[in-house]
């Protein structure tokens, strides 16, 4: 009797712990217009993201928040109407309140709004700023100490003589500017990027520009806590900017340096290479550049954004693409992990079986308190006849590998475990992943044949030969992991294998 309350008490404990892990792939949608999640940040003990929304039948731009508890279920979500964002990142939180800038669909780019919202959705001040005599951008937000601060780009236009210039606001936390400076190298195109607290007390930015000569260079600048400029550090590449001419972010490390992007263009002779490369790289406090790695690839990756985890690591977040008419994900939320040393300890690309054109996107993340990783983007999924297809908001939850499932390799595909995917070059569908039930079907296959599970050791786990499809396989009793399926066909000779992950 002893033995039997044990193994109930274990399997109850197992069961606790893995229902508590919760990584998972899901898809937020508000009035079934286009959305896409730019932003997620912790905010007390919740998790927020910032959506950069379409409503009104895709007519109007509108800004979104979704907020979730610490378990990650969500609380609530609330779209403010006519006022769509002007970059990704332009909210910023604390432990009370959410804090984000948008502009208005009456002028768009000449007047911004700036809106508090509390955790529980509530709006506590809203101001309206403007209209500007020239086309701004709010391109970061951020606080420190108690103060918010604000990059605000102003472009000049381009039919005339002038140049860009950014103004850095410093505003209480009810948006009455304290201070400000402009920073301007007086070139025809030019922006400051961020404006983030330093280890040392600081405050450090990038700096894009290019002027009569239109080769894009880069820098970091450092500034004082008022906003003198301390001193320039060059970047040591230049491109054409056929692929983007700025906005590339910086981030401070803890040893007081910091990482950042910057991407190449090569000509390409061969159609083997992107001409397009982006890349991350690592400077000391100095200026030196410690280590860069430039990401070669046949078709195109971007990288959106980046932060440093607690460890030192260096997490980069975008996307990438794949071709090929066999292969349905065609871009998907791209993660990469690398050391401090710039070494790189995984890369893994991310898609879901709901989407409907095979193309997904990351453009943000963080570190959760104990380690697990949260990323943010859009995602198209599928829909009912009838209905219009637009994007969601796409959040992903992984482990602090970014793996969603035991053993996972460089390429994810995620869904429900009562979902049937379709795999490409066999007409094959089976439930994957599984839970207890695996229902194997094929339109064609009708004929006796022999289905085996091996795990990735080449020992057979499930072996049945079954008189034909559809057939449902109870697998409840094969432990979690990954493993491979085959179908084999006697009458043909022909046996057809697939990656199955068992929960």
């Amino acid at each position: 009797m002893k033995p039997t309350i044990f193994i109930i008490i274990t399997i109850l404990f197992l069961s606790h712990h893995l229902n508590g892990q919760q990584y998972f792939s899901r898809h937020y949608d508000f009035e079934g217009d286009n959305d896409i999640a730019w932003n997620i940040a912790k905010a007390g003990y919740r998790y927020v993201v910032f959506s950069a929304n379409y409503c009104h039948q895709n007519k109007v731009s509108c800004s979104g928040l979704l907020c979730f508890d610490e378990n990650l279920d969500l609380l609530w979500k609330m779209q403010v109407d006519s006022v769509g964002p002007l970059y990704e990142e332009c909210m910023t939180t604390d432990d009370q309140f959410i804090y984000y800038c948008v502009t208005p669909d009456y002028n768009p780019n000449y007047v911004m709004r700036l809106y508090k919202i509390d955790l529980n959705g509530k709006l506590i001040q809203m101001k309206e700023l403007g209209p500007f005599s020239k086309r701004i951008s709010p391109i970061v937000m951020n606080h420190h100490n108690g103060v918010l601060y604000m990059n605000v780009v102003y472009w000049h236009d381009g039919t005339l003589k002038g140049y860009d210039s950014t103004q850095v606001w410093y505003m209480d936390k009810y948006f009455n500017i304290i201070h400000s400076f402009t920073d301007t190298d007086k070139n025809l195109y030019e922006d400051l990027t961020g404006y983030l607290p330093t280890a040392s007390g600081n405050f450090i930015s990038s700096k894009t520009h290019y002027n009569a000569s239109r080769i894009i260079r880069g820098e970091v600048r450092l500034f004082n806590q008022t906003g003198n400029i301390i001193q320039n550090f060059p970047l040591p590449w230049t491109h054409d900017g056929k692929y983007g001419l700025g906005l590339e972010p910086v981030k401070p490390t803890r040893d007081h340096g910091c990482v950042g992007l910057w991407h190449q263009e090569i000509e390409v002779f061969f159609n083997d290479t992107f001409p397009m490369q982006p890349m991350v790289y690592k400077m000391d406090s100095l200026g030196n550049i410690q280590w860069h790695h430039i990401f070669y690839s046949k078709h195109p990756k971007r990288i959106k954004n980046l932060f440093e985890a607690k460890n030192g690591d260096i997490i980069l977040i975008g996307d990438s693409e794949k071709s090929g008419k066999s292969f349905p994900y065609k871009c998907g939320g791209w993660v990469v992990r690398l050391s401090p040393d710039g070494k790189i300890l995984w890369e893994k690309s991310y898609n879901d079986s709901i989407t409907l054109n095979g193309y997904s996107h990351f453009y943000d993340g963080l570190e959760m308190e104990n380690g697990e990783l949260l990323f943010c983007g859009s995602i198209m999924p599928k829909r009912n006849p009838g209905i219009i297809i637009n994007t969601d908001n796409w959040i992903i939850h992984t482990d602090r590998n970014g793996c969603i499932l035991p053993s996972c390799d460089s390429f994810q595909v995620l869904t429900k475990p009562d979902d049937l995917i379709k795999q490409p070059l066999a007409d094959i569908q089976f439930t994957n992943p599984v839970l207890n039930e695996c229902l194997i079907q094929s339109k064609t296959i009708v004929t006796p044949v022999t289905i085996t599970i091996t795990d990735l050791n080449s020992n057979t786990t499930y072996k049945q030969i079954i008189s034909g499809l559809p057939i449902n396989l109870n697998l409840s009793s094969i432990h979690a992991g990954v493993y491979i399926l085959s179908v084999y066909d006697p009458k043909i000779n022909f046996k057809v294998c697939y990656k199955l992950l068992k929960l």
